[in-house]
């Protein structure tokens, strides 16, 4: 499935914490923050709420997929999650690979010089920018080569 052209939302979702990222309608993205997993009602009225805020047209869900590229109990968990999160905002949701995206995230926040209770917290909303990243320019790159691939147009 991809999502409508438009502003999107990207949720990095853990047990204790949720990362959330925007996309721009130009494809911009930006880390926004974190939000705690429970309780799971005002965690989905949060997200509902960033979500109107921003005027997104979807949102996109990290799907934590194994190494070997099946789907264990975590992704079960994120697809679960990500219809409870459809079913609160009434937007579409779709799901991105998350794969080492909490890893890149440290990369990139490790030399910051955070205490680890900050650098934590910046590493949800910063892995959640990074799976929405993945998500857009893919879907950027879907819809050059489906350009290409159409025969030229003749007047």
């Amino acid at each position: 499935m991809s999502l409508p052209e438009g502003p999107l939302l990207g949720l990095d979702p853990g047990t204790v914490r949720v990362g959330v990222a925007s996309a721009s309608l130009l494809g911009t993205v930006h880390p926004v923050c974190y939000l705690d997993a429970e309780p799971r009602d005002r965690l989905l009225k949060e997200i509902a709420a960033l979500a109107r805020d921003r005027q997104c047209v979807g949102i996109v869900v990290g799907l934590p997929i194994n190494m070997n590229d099946s789907e264990g109990p975590a992704a079960k968990s994120a697809r679960a999650f990500g219809a409870e999160v459809a079913s609160a905002t009434g937007l579409p949701v779709d799901f991105s690979d998350e794969r080492l995206t909490s890893y890149s995230a440290q990369q990139k926040i490790g030399a910051l010089g955070l205490t680890r209770k900050k650098r934590k917290a910046r590493v949800d909303a910063v892995a959640a920018a990074l799976l929405l990243e993945s998500y857009v320019e893919e879907r950027a790159a879907r819809k050059r080569r489906e350009a290409r691939a159409q025969p030229p147009k003749t007047t």
